[in-house]
């Protein structure tokens, strides 16, 4: 979405950048995470339910704005 949007003319954000810095951001995210000291199973599914109710907000976002370029 970065790449057909606000980066359409970039020569540095490329797809392959794009992936690097998002894989690492997770990666980096997760390991935040697991080194704060949470042992616990339940917390670790409350966190991951949490970040996936925010990703399907946004991707809810993507979804409306999508059919009405399309469909609009």
């Amino acid at each position: 979405m970065l790449r057909t949007g606000p980066l359409r003319n970039s020569q540095r954000g490329t797809e392959s950048r794009l992936y690097f810095v998002t894989v690492w951001l997770e990666i980096v995210f997760g390991s935040v995470i697991l080194l704060s000291g949470v042992t616990q199973p339940i917390v670790l599914l409350v966190i991951a339910a949490s970040l996936n109710g925010l990703v399907m907000f946004v991707y809810s976002i993507l979804l409306i704005q999508l059919a009405k370029t399309l469909f609009g």
